[in-house]
């Protein structure tokens, strides 16, 4: 590790050393190159050029001191993005025009043609400044082979007359030799959609693999069988094997479906019945809206909402208004899905009832000169029939007693930035606080 360290440490220095002898090089060709300002506090950087992401790593990024540069003139630095695709620089106040040249995985992002995308304005040394130009890759086709086998079912007798089954698949898959951080994800669902196993994204190379796993508390059907999946009775009738292979620009997904046994399946499919989702956190005063994800068409859906258990009047459909004073209560909905191929099954979802927002409100302004003896006052927009408070605070620490509208500033508060918080209630809604900006440090 430590070897390691000293190498990137080596590598850094020798392309900090390269970076200012083309710099003094064109200079001393009559190019024109701007020299950082010093300032106060000085930063280690206040320019960020993001490239996009790590696959954008270890890309030559280059400056040029005219903000409508030629290839021949201008030149200021480059530098080499770090490993999550961004580099790091510091320049002194002005316009500059931030380019990437081409490579043999990315296209170039130098457009003199059309310099505005490129353009960016230091004024402030001490503030660091972004600039996104993410890149796009020369490959057409980063992943070249994706493919999937038949997936194999094995069982064996389990406990209390059940069965244990075994299942494995095989895959294989292959990337672009330019790809940089290909990974892999692998899922395996059944006939409707239910996901029964899936791993997360990894990375990957070239390469064959197979996948395999137990699963136990199963039963066998006349087709079929039944599992026990995320505490749910999950009827299989065939199972789909999926695999993504990717690369940032460019993936291809392929998937093998193969019959759990052989026949079609006349009976009746089991619903799985923990798909229910809030389309949004409920609130009191507005429309709550659940949504069925998983459960396949052909279902046929009922509703009833209940109030800290107590069933609504007419409340039968996919929506319901939440009444005003419902605040902090238990909000439920019971779903219930039937169809002529499927099991009857019914789920539930609860929530507690958040209460109302009192929306967007502006930040309040501080008016009065920031001396010691003058009186400070705050101006804010009133809501109707809410409630103002206040305390002001001299940098983190707040004033003690200052909790009216007006503060008078003391020589304690001598070389402070002031600012005032703002809170404000009303019965039925979230309470809200908004804090002012600061003002200039306090003179005598």
């Amino acid at each position: 590790m430590h070897c390691n360290n000293r190498a990137m440490v080596w590598r850094t220095r020798t392309r900090q050393l390269l970076a200012a002898f083309l710099a003094a090089l064109l200079v001393g060709a009559g190019a024109t190159a701007v020299a950082p300002s010093a300032v106060a506090d000085d930063p280690e950087h206040n320019l960020v050029v993001d490239l996009g992401g790590s696959h954008a790593a270890d890309v030559l990024v280059t400056v040029y001191c005219n903000a409508n540069p030629t290839l021949d003139s201008s030149f200021c630095s480059n530098t080499w993005t770090d490993s999550t695709g961004k580099a790091n620089l510091y320049l002194g106040p002005g316009t500059y025009f931030v380019c990437v040249p081409a490579s043999d995985n990315f296209q170039a992002r130098c457009d003199f043609d059309n310099p505005a995308p490129h353009r960016v304005t230091i004024t402030d040394p001490a503030t660091i400044t972004t600039i996104s130009l993410p890149l796009v890759s020369k490959l057409t086709a980063p992943v070249t082979f994706v493919e999937t086998y038949p997936v194999t079912w094995t069982r064996r007798q389990g406990k209390n007359a059940g069965w244990d089954y075994e299942w494995s698949a095989e895959y294989e898959y292959s990337f672009a030799q330019l790809a940089k951080n290909p990974w892999i994800s692998t899922r395996m669902v059944n006939q409707d959609g239910v996901v029964l196993f899936e791993t997360p994204r990894e990375p990957a190379e070239d390469g064959f693999a197979t996948w395999a796993g137990p699963i136990g508390g199963g039963t066998t059907s006349s087709c079929g069988f039944m599992l026990d999946v995320s505490k749910q009775h999950v009827a299989v009738t065939s199972t789909r094997f999926e695999i993504t292979a990717s690369v940032p620009g460019g993936s291809r997904t392929y998937s093998h479906t193969t019959p759990s046994r052989a026949g079609r399946c006349a009976k009746p499919r089991t619903l799985v019945s923990d798909s229910l989702r809030w389309a949004k956190a409920p609130q009191a005063g507005k429309v709550a809206r659940v949504s069925v994800n998983t459960w396949p068409s052909g279902v046929k859906l009922s509703y009833r909402w209940y109030l800290n258990g107590k069933r609504m009047k007419k409340a039968t459909k996919a929506a319901y208004r939440v009444p005003k004073s419902a605040a902090g209560r238990l909000l439920s909905v019971r779903v219930t899905g039937s169809g002529a191929k499927f099991t009857k099954s019914t789920a539930q979802i609860t929530a507690k009832v958040k209460a109302r927002s009192l929306g967007k409100v502006a930040k309040p302004k501080i008016h009065g000169k920031a001396r010691v003896g003058a009186t400070l006052r705050v101006k804010h927009k009133s809501i109707k029939g809410a409630k103002a408070g206040y305390q002001w605070f001299a940098g983190k620490k707040k004033i003690s007693g200052a909790t009216k509208r007006t503060v008078r500033l003391r020589p304690k508060q001598a070389g402070k930035r002031i600012k005032v918080r703002v809170t404000m209630k009303k019965k039925g809604y979230q309470t809200k606080k908004i804090t002012s900006k600061s003002t200039a440090k306090v003179k005598r």
